[in-house]
């Protein structure tokens, strides 16, 4: 299950404006010992990966999802004060 803040939900239009041809991915980078870190990239669409949450489309792989469990994607000032999307756990869903 991924929710998406009402922050994230007005970036991310803002964010795909200026790269029309892309989606947002969820990816996993890599294994560690809290399990796997989880990203967020532009990527060309694929149409067996779009899924919708809260009317957002997001591409993720089949082969991951198993590894993905409950995700938040949100909004986070970067260095430059700008805003940035990301995507963590959400340890608190049930």
């Amino acid at each position: 299950m991924i929710k998406i803040t009402e922050k994230a939900k007005r970036v991310i239009p803002e964010t795909l404006k200026n790269h029309p041809s892309k989606m947002l991915r969820i990816i996993i980078s890599g294994f560690g010992w809290g399990g796997p870190r989880i990203g967020l990239v532009l990527d060309e669409p694929n149409k067996e990966e779009i899924h919708t949450f809260d009317k957002v489309k997001i591409l993720i792989e089949s082969r991951i999802e198993n590894y993905l469990g409950s995700l938040i994607i949100d909004v986070v000032k970067n260095f430059r004060n700008e805003d940035e999307l990301i995507v963590r756990s959400n340890y608190g869903a049930c």
